[in-house]
C-alpha cells in the first residue's frame, strides 16, 4: 500500500474514483480505529486524513506546511525516507469553491455551522478574506462559539457554511439542522457534504432561489493538489472540469416524473440503455416485492396502504447511485419520498400536455378510470412536478429520438455545472 485515505467510516468516500482518474497511482480507502499506531508504523508513501483524524495527526508530523501551521491541522501526510510531511490542500480546495462559485466573504456577516476541524479551517479563510463578521454555530460550543439551537440571533447574515458530516450519506436527514426561511440577507449556502449531492440545507436553500453549493469542487480540487504532492507534478487545469463532470454523474441516479401514462417507463428505458445505467422501474419494483399487481393492492388495502408501501420501497432505492429511476404518477405528492429522491438524484419532469394525455385510453390507471379524472389530476400535481424538477422537458411531439436527445444534451449541462 503506497497511498489512501485514512478516516473511521469510509463508504460515502469518492476520494479513490477521484485519485485514479487524476493519475495512475495506487490509492486505498484505509479505515482504522487507531490513528495513532497507523502513523507510528508508516506504512504509506502518501495518505489525505479525513473525519475524525485531522488534528490527531498533525502532532505526528515533523514538518508542517506553512499554512497548515496557521490553519491547525492536516489533511494530506507524506512519507519521505520515514519524515512525515504535513499539508493542509483542503485550503485550497475551499478557496477554489468559494471563487468559482462567486461566493463573496469579504465585508459579509459568515454563519459556520460546527467547530471541528473543517470548521477552522473555514475561519481561517473568512479571516483571510476580511469578513465583517464570523460566528461560529455549534451542537457543543467551545469558548466563543454559540448554540446551534440560537441561529435565529443571527437572520441577518450573508453567507452560511455548514462543515459538520449531518446529512451526509447512508445518513440521510430529512431536514435541515435549522431552518432559513427568516433569513432575509442570505446570500449563499455552502454545505460541504458531497454525498449526497443535495442535503436537506441545499434543497431548502435552492428552493428560496438562494445560491446553493454543495463540498464536491472542494473534495476535487484538494484531491488535485493532494495528487500534485503524492506525484511531485502539476496537473492540467482542465482536469478538474473532466473529473467534476465524471463524479457528479456517476454518482447521481436519474429520475423521471410525470403524469400516468406520459412515457416515463420508456423513455427512461431508452436513457438506461444509451447510458449505461440500471434501470428501475417503481411500479414494476413495488409489483414484484409485494408479489401482486397495484391494481389489487389499490383494489383490496386502498390507497393509503399503498402510499406507505411506496415511501418504504422508495427510501431503499433512493440510496443507490447511478441508476434509471422511472416513478409512479402519485410519488410526486409525497413530499418526505421527494426530498429523499432529490438528495441523490436529477430529476427529470417529462411534461405531457393534458391535450395529449386525454387522448389515451387510461387502461389499469386505478387513479384515471375517466376523462374527468386526468384534468382532476393533472391540475392537482402539474404544479408539484414543476416544484421538484431539475429539468422540464416537453413531451410536445411522437419522435422518440428527438426527445431522448432533448434529455441526454439537458442531463449533460446538468453534470458538467
Amino acid at each position: 500500500m503506497k497511498f489512501g485515505l485514512v478516516g473511521k467510516k469510509l463508504s460515502h468516500s469518492y476520494s479513490k474514483t477521484i485519485h485514479e482518474l487524476i493519475s495512475e497511482i495506487n490509492y486505498s480507502l484505509i479505515e482504522v480505529d487507531d490513528i495513532n499506531n497507523f502513523l507510528l508504523n508508516k506504512p504509506f508513501n502518501g495518505i489525505n486524513i479525513t473525519i475524525p483524524y485531522k488534528t490527531e495527526a498533525y502532532k505526528y508530523c515533523d514538518v508542517i506546511d506553512e499554512k497548515a501551521a496557521e490553519i491547525g491541522n492536516v489533511n494530506t501526510i507524506l512519507n519521505k525516507n520515514g519524515v512525515l510531511y504535513g499539508y493542509n490542500t483542503d485550503y485550497y480546495g475551499l478557496k477554489s469553491l468559494l471563487k468559482r462559485n462567486n461566493i463573496a466573504i469579504s465585508n459579509k456577516r459568515i454563519l459556520i455551522i460546527g467547530n471541528g476541524s473543517t470548521s477552522r479551517l473555514t475561519e481561517f479563510i473568512c479571516k483571510e478574506n476580511k469578513a465583517e463578521k464570523i460566528t461560529v454555530l455549534a451542537r457543543n460550543p467551545i469558548t466563543t462559539n454559540d448554540h446551534i439551537n440560537n441561529f435565529q440571533n443571527y437572520k441577518e447574515y450573508n453567507v452560511i457554511i455548514n462543515t459538520t458530516p449531518y446529512g451526509m450519506s447512508p445518513y440521510y436527514e430529512e431536514s435541515p439542522l435549522f431552518s432559513i426561511k427568516d433569513f432575509y440577507r442570505l446570500d449563499a449556502v455552502v454545505d460541504l457534504v458531497y454525498n449526497p449531492s443535495k442535503t436537506p440545507l441545499i434543497i431548502e436553500a435552492s428552493s428560496l432561489n438562494i445560491k446553493a453549493v454543495n463540498g464536491l469542487s472542494m473534495l476535487i480540487e484538494q484531491a488535485i493538489k493532494a495528487n500534485e504532492l503524492f506525484c511531485d507534478s502539476k496537473h492540467d487545469p482542465e482536469l478538474f472540469s473532466q473529473i467534476y463532470k465524471i463524479i457528479n454523474s456517476r454518482n447521481q441516479n436519474i429520475v423521471l416524473i410525470g403524469m400516468p401514462m406520459s412515457g416515463k417507463s420508456h423513455f427512461a428505458k431508452l436513457l438506461s440503455t444509451s447510458l449505461k445505467r440500471e434501470f428501475i422501474d417503481m411500479d414494476s419494483y413495488i409489483e414484484t416485492k409485494e408479489n401482486r399487481s397495484i391494481v389489487d393492492i389499490f383494489e383490496y388495502q386502498g390507497e393509503l396502504y399503498f402510499r406507505n408501501l411506496e415511501t418504504t420501497y422508495y427510501k431503499e432505492i433512493a440510496k443507490n447511485s447511478g441508476l434509471v429511476i422511472s416513478t409512479g404518477g402519485g410519488i410526486i405528492e409525497n413530499r418526505l419520498v421527494m426530498n429523499y429522491l432529490s438528495q441523490n438524484s436529477v430529476i427529470v419532469f417529462l411534461d405531457a400536455p393534458l391535450s395529449y394525455l386525454k387522448k389515451i385510453n387510461p387502461k389499469n390507471r386505478p387513479m384515471l378510470k375517466t376523462k374527468s379524472s386526468i384534468i382532476s389530476l393533472y391540475n392537482k400535481r402539474y404544479p408539484l412536478y414543476n416544484q421538484y424538477a431539475d429539468i422540464v422537458v416537453t413531451k410536445d411531439t411522437f419522435d422518440e429520438k428527438r426527445l431522448k436527445n432533448e434529455i441526454e444534451v439537458a442531463l449533460n449541462e446538468y453534470f458538467s455545472t
